[in-house]
Formats: C-alpha cells, structure tokens, sequence
C-alpha cells in the first residue's frame, strides 16, 4: 500500500503506511523486512527534502542490514545514505560510504549496487573537478549499464562523460557522448509516449464499452417492462376467467415451488459454505508451514551468526595473546600510555614491545623497543595480516639478533614478503609502522618508519638530532616545541621500487615526550559536519595538554576522540603510543623493583629477598636482570654503586 501510494503521491499517507508496517516487523522480529521499510520510507524523505528523517533511517537501515548479513539491502543504504551526504553537503563522509561498497568483496556479485556506487562517486569527482578519477569511474558504469541493458543509466554515464570531455576540450568526444545520451532519452522518452499512448487508448476502449453496456442494459430494461405489462394483462385476464376454478391450485404450487426454490439456496449456501471453509484451511495451513520455515531459517541464521561471532572472539583471545601485557610495558616504560581501540572485535592495528641488550663501545647497553603498526585492512583480515608483521618483528630480534631498528624493518619487510610469497599469488598486503629504540640510561631514542611518523614533543624549538624535521608550535604555548621526524615513504611488505629503512638518532632530555600511532584516530570522521579529526587538532591536543601526567594525557585524548565521534561509526583501527622520559632517573623503576634495590644495598641474598618479599627466587632473579638492564650495569656491585651516584637509593 505505501508503495502504491508513493506511486500516486500521496505522501502523507504512504509515510503512515510505512510506519505501520515498522511496527508490525518490530513485533514479528523480522530484521529483513525492516530493513527494507527503513530504507523505502527513507527514499521518499529524501524525495521530500526532509534529510536530516532520511538519514537517521537511513543509519538503522545500515546498521540492521550489516547484523542480518543482507549484502544486497546494505549496499543500497549504504549509497542511499553517501547520496543524502553528498546532497548535504558532507562529501568526505560521501566518499567513505561509497569506498565501503566498492572495497568491500562481498559485493563485487552485486552487479547493479557496484553500478550505482560508481555513478554517484563520478558525480562527486566531476563537482570536485577531478576529471580523471571521474572519468575511470563514469567509464565503469557505461560499460555495466550497457552490458545490463539499463538505458536509464546508461544515458545518466553518457551524460557524465559528456560533461568530462567538455571540461578536457575534447569536443569530439564530448559531443558523441551528448548525441548518445540524447539518443537514449528520445528511446526513453518514446517509450514512455507509447506507454501513454496506449494507456489513453485503453481507457477509450473501457469508456466506449462501458457506454455500450449501459445502452444495452437500458435496452433490456424497457424489453422487460414491455414484456412484464403485456403478461401481466394476459394474467389478468385469464385470472377473470378461471379464478374461482384454479385459484386454490394456483397458490398450492406457488407455495411448493417457494418451499422448492429455498430448499435449493439452502443447499448452495451450504456447498459454498463448505467451499469457504476448506479454502481458509488450505490457507492457513500454507500460511502456518510458512512461518515455521521462515522460523527456522531465522534460528539457523542466529546460530550460524552465533558460531562466526564465537569464532572471532576466540581469535580476539589469540590476537591478545600476542600483544604485549601494559604491566609489562609498563614495568619498562613506567611513565608512559597506550590507546588501543580496534574498530571490530579483532584489529589489523597492534602495539608491540621487545628489550635486547647489545655492545656499544666494549660496554653492554639495554635497548627497549616499542612500536605502534597499522596492517592493511581491519576486521579479521588485519588481524590475520598483524599476528604474521608480529611474528617477524619478534623474529627480526630474537632470531636474527638485529638491534638497529632500520635493519629491523628491512629484515621484517623481507620476512612478510616471503610469508605471503607461499601462496603462489602477488599480495600486496603488509603494515604501516613507527618503530623506536629507546637507551632509557642514556636517554637515546633510535627511530624508523614505514609510511608512519615520529612525534617528539621538547621545551627546545631544536631537536638534538642529525636527522630532517619539521617543528610546530602554539602561540599559547611559546616554550613547548612538537617536532616530527617522517618515516621512509613505503610501507613493509612488497613494492615495487624497494628501499632501505634508514635509522634516526635523537638525543633526548628529562620531560622530553615520545609519540607514535597509527592513522586510525586522524582519520576519524565526526564532529558538527562530519569531516575527519585530522592530525592539526591532534598535535594540539598533545601540546595544550603536555604538562600532565601520562595517564591524564591519555584520558583527554580519549574523551576529545569520543565527543568528536559521536553517534557515528569508528572508521578504523586505532593505537597511540606515548612515553614521557623522567626527569629524576628513580622514576624510570617500578616499586618492587626499588624494594628489591634495597634489600640488595642491605647485602641480602635472593632466597632472602624472596622470603620478604613473599615471591619466588626466579621473580627476584627477573627484577634483578631489569635492575642491570636498565642501569646499563655488569653485576650488583656496579648496580649499587651506580645507584648511589644517581640517588636513586
């Protein structure tokens, strides 16, 4: 009915329709249907010009048709819904939809979604004036309308690529595609005419039938009349002349003929009664075997989504296996954060943390690695492509005992090359990664980057370093000094033109800050009119906000993120690392492990220790390799005495 009213433009009526129709699936629980109702009733708000109605519909019918699994209704949203943000103006947001389409491998059956998702993009490009990617677009949906018969869309690709060859100057080109699409809207428009033609003609025919039916019907009448009056004079007068012999046999058979004649109804009546009967059984019984199918397909759709939900938390718990514990980063870089927000259950971005000792100079150093790496894609298939980069990374270290990050990264994109190299096909897949190696003794920072960036916030508006930066401050903030070092254009994994990651080397101060992330919270779109969060609005954060602690630090860039998102969905994966380097060198150990500190300036053994401090030998053993470790120190004796000097104890 709402459709049939939406034909007729009745509006008003055809939205109560739809409402009716919501409800009713509401109560049935049949996500499918709704689905289709949000996203119908949305169509003709949009047709009204109410946008802001159309899309909230529009964002329930993609959420219900992502949970229902329906790729077909989720990708009619999804462009439904890049339409109403391109006609409000919102056209990054336009793009983001319209790529989740296009992107997605699901849909790559769906012919007429990818049709429409091309169109729209053309559009959008050709407003922007960039004719080349709109071209490529617009060329994608001539070839799919011509080939699906569509000449509604064949003549709107014409038309786009008419209006591009315009803008090239190549009028040639331009006015083959103009006459094509002219063409198209005369063969439309001559349809359409025959349609009418023959519709009017139709309604002729109806008309003079109609008229027809009537006359004869009157015709008929006044042959009855007639014929009634002529009877009636004949019965009169034969009833003048045998009334008094044949009255009595006339009414007897008058009266068994009535009894006759109600006898025969009654029966009908009864037959079509019974016909009635078992028709609406018939139909029940259709009906209710058609529920308990449409209910079983329901409970296995629940199940089978229940299984693939239950798979991927199971992964989640895989995927958590493989990070790093933020205890454990925290007992090496005590003063330091990480935001961890994987836009599904499972992330193609991670964090990931390491310590080595090597030689410098004849004496041992500890170097504490950490790194904050974007794989491609998120969902399942990153987290796929994050525990291979993982793995490599703990390889590049443990295995191959590299300790100078460029030749980590080298070895790592190596790694993942012949990784994804085994299955016989070209896979481009790999990571994006900023990766550190910081002396904490020395207070030293070793920095390389595939596509990502180092971020060093100092009181100094140089950074002591031999590598190219780029410096950024606030008038506020006159001596608070951001300065980033860029990574090698390139991410790990296959390119074409391969190059070496090289090492930066950064000298670093008490109060200096370090910071690394992924392109996940930048990329975020939101706010009052839904563009990105970008990374000017990020290093603002960071150098308003630089004298807090680092836990502090990481709540306000939590709570701005969350107020800038709103109600919309979390484009990517995200992880930000940040470390502070303390001022006074105490800071740079844990509690116990200064409580293991002073039980070794009292001479006290391990078991001692131990047995104080109600933890195993092999726990004291750990806190006292770390103590070593990160004083950059041979035995107790030396860690003593270093301790002293430092006032640390």
């Amino acid at each position: 009915m709402a459709v049939i009213l939406a034909t007729l433009g009745d509006t008003a009526t055809c939205l109560q329709y739809y409402d009716r129709a919501i409800e009713i699936n509401k109560e049935l629980g049949d996500n499918l249907e709704l689905t289709r109702n949000y996203l119908n009733k949305s169509i003709v708000l949009q047709n009204s010009g109410r946008y802001n109605e159309a899309k909230s519909l529009n964002l329930k019918a993609l959420k219900l048709s992502k949970s229902t699994g329906s790729y077909l209704d989720h990708g009619e949203a999804a462009i439904e819904y890049a339409c109403l943000l391109h006609k409000t103006g919102h056209t990054d947001s336009c793009y983001f939809y319209l790529n989740t389409v296009l992107l997605d491998t699901a849909f790559q059956g769906y012919k007429p979604i990818l049709k429409d998702a091309y169109t729209q993009i053309a559009v959008c490009l050709l407003e922007e004036k960039k004719l080349n990617q709109a071209f490529d677009y617009a060329q994608k949906a001539y070839d799919m309308s011509k080939e699906a018969e569509d000449k509604e869309d064949e003549s709107t690709a014409s038309k786009i690529l008419y209006k591009i060859y315009l803008q090239r100057g190549n009028y040639q080109k331009a006015l083959k595609f103009y006459r094509h699409h002219k063409e198209l809207m005369e063969q439309i428009q001559n349809m359409s005419n025959q349609k009418e033609i023959l519709t009017r003609e139709y309604q002729k025919l109806l008309l003079l039938q109609k008229e027809k039916d009537s006359l004869n019907a009157s015709l008929a009448e006044e042959q009855s009349k007639k014929e009634l009056l002529e009877k009636d004079l004949e019965i009169t007068k034969s009833r003048n002349q045998i009334f008094y012999l044949s009255g009595a046999g006339i009414f007897a058979l008058i009266v068994i003929f009535l009894l006759y004649r109600n006898n025969k109804q009654k029966q009908k009546d009864k037959e079509v009664i019974l016909s009635q009967k078992e028709e609406i059984t018939v139909e029940r019984d259709k009906a209710n075997e058609n529920y308990l199918i449409a209910e079983e397909k329901k409970i296995q759709l629940q199940e089978r989504n229940k299984e693939i939900l239950d798979s991927i938390k199971y992964a989640k718990r895989l995927q958590e296996a493989v990070l790093p514990p933020q205890k454990l980063v925290k007992e090496w870089l005590t003063n330091s954060f990480i935001i961890y927000k994987p836009k599904e259950i499972v992330s193609g971005d991670f964090y990931w943390m390491e310590t080595t000792t090597i030689k410098d100079s004849d004496k041992s150093t500890n170097i504490t690695f950490f790194a904050a790496a974007d794989c491609t894609g998120h969902g399942v298939p990153g987290a796929m492509v994050s525990v291979i980069c993982a793995g490599a990374l703990n390889r590049a270290v443990n295995e191959y005992k590299l300790s100078d990050v460029g030749e980590i990264l080298n070895k790592v994109s190596e790694i993942v090359v012949e990784s994804f190299k085994q299955s016989g096909e070209r896979v481009a897949d790999g990571m994006d990664i900023a990766l550190c190696g910081l002396d904490i003794g020395r207070k030293k920072l070793f920095f390389t980057g595939a596509n990502n960036p180092l971020w060093v916030i100092t009181s100094e508006n140089k950074l002591n370093t031999e590598s190219t930066y780029k410096s950024f401050n606030l008038e506020d903030h006159p001596n608070r000094f951001l300065h980033e070092i860029k990574g090698t254009k390139q991410h790990i994994g296959l390119n074409d033109n391969q190059k070496e990651f090289q090492t930066s080397e950064v000298q670093l101060q008490p109060g200096d800050g370090i910071f690394v992330f992924s392109d996940g919270l930048a990329d975020q779109f939101g706010g009052s009119r839904g563009k990105k969060f970008k990374y000017q609005q990020f290093r603002e954060i960071l150098i308003e906000n630089f004298d807090q602690n680092m836990d502090q630090l990481r709540d306000i860039i939590n709570e701005k993120f969350e107020s800038w998102k709103g109600d919309m969905e979390q484009v990517d994966d995200i992880c930000v690392i940040g470390v502070k380097i303390n001022g006074k060198e105490r800071n740079n150990f844990t509690k116990r492990e200064i409580e293991v500190l002073e039980y070794l300036l009292e001479g006290l053994p391990s078991k001692l220790i131990a047995d104080k401090m109600h933890i195993s030998v092999h726990t004291v053993d750990t806190y006292r390799r770390r103590l070593l470790a990160k004083t950059n120190t041979y035995n107790t004796t030396e860690l003593i005495n270093y301790c002293k000097r430092k006032e640390i104890v």
